[in-house]
């Protein structure tokens, strides 16, 4: 499997920390140059609806989570003209032990499987599915666990994203969380074998932006009322096809 990690091209620290991470690990990877926001690489995508983003959730994406959302639909592009599943890794993560051995893992399981993420940012509620042996377990999130800094995507998953992707109204971690909308649901590894480096030791790209916000509306609370509803259904739908104990994390 090939493994893309997400860097802007100068962020020359963040490059050189996923080098020297990568290397100890001794897993070949590549750099795949995002879109830099706040240089205004972003202003050539269209998709972004800013006015849609503040009606929805209240506030504005920042140029930086517009330039992140960019990156990783060019990367979802890029997978499907690869035809081949894709190891997407943001670079402001720290690799455990074994994580070579895991990318390993995961080749025969995207023949089955369209999205695995390998960390998330919030603990959620899941769904165990099944033993991968060594103390791994594949496992279904009951609710998106935020954050984009580890998956494999295959072709097909790329394509489900695509999909989807004509309008951007919210981050694209929060994208990916709303599989009721996509229909990809969002699979898991425990445990993660990564960590996220904390924003003092590595300065954000993204998260430094100012968002405006607006009052909590009577239309944002049908919206949300909308979301529960569809996450709901997916997953006793899911429930009913496969069975299984939800675990709390």
């Amino acid at each position: 499997m090939r493994t893309i990690v997400i860097t802007l091209a100068r962020s020359a620290d963040r490059q050189k920390h996923m080098t020297g991470e990568f290397e100890r690990a001794g897993l070949p990877f590549e750099f795949f140059h995002g879109v830099d926001g706040p240089r205004g690489e972003h202003l050539r995508f269209k998709q972004y609806d800013e006015k849609r983003t503040i009606r929805f959730f209240g506030k504005a994406m920042g140029v930086g989570e517009v330039g992140c959302w960019a990156s990783h639909y060019l990367l979802w592009q890029r997978c499907v003209e690869l035809n081949e599943p894709v190891l997407v890794v943001e670079d402001d993560v720290k690799l455990k032990p074994g994580f070579a051995d895991l990318v390993q893992r995961l080749g025969p399981l995207m023949q089955d499987h369209r999205l695995i993420r390998l960390y998330g940012l919030v603990r959620r509620p899941y769904r165990k599915l099944r033993d991968l042996g060594n103390g791994f377990t594949l496992i279904r999130f009951l609710r998106g666990p935020a954050g984009t800094q580890c998956y494999a995507l295959s072709p097909e998953g790329a394509k489900t994203l695509l999909a989807g992707a004509d309008s951007w109204r919210e981050p694209v971690d929060r994208y990916i969380d709303r599989f009721w909308r996509h229909g990809l649901p969002s699979l898991a590894i425990m445990p993660y074998l990564l960590g996220h480096v904390g924003y003092g030791q590595l300065p954000s790209d993204v998260q430094s932006w100012a968002r405006t916000r607006t009052p909590y509306t009577f239309w944002r609370k049908l919206v949300r009322m909308g979301e529960h509803g569809g996450r709901h259904a997916f997953n006793v739908w899911h429930y009913l096809k496969a069975p299984g104990k939800a675990r709390a994390r």
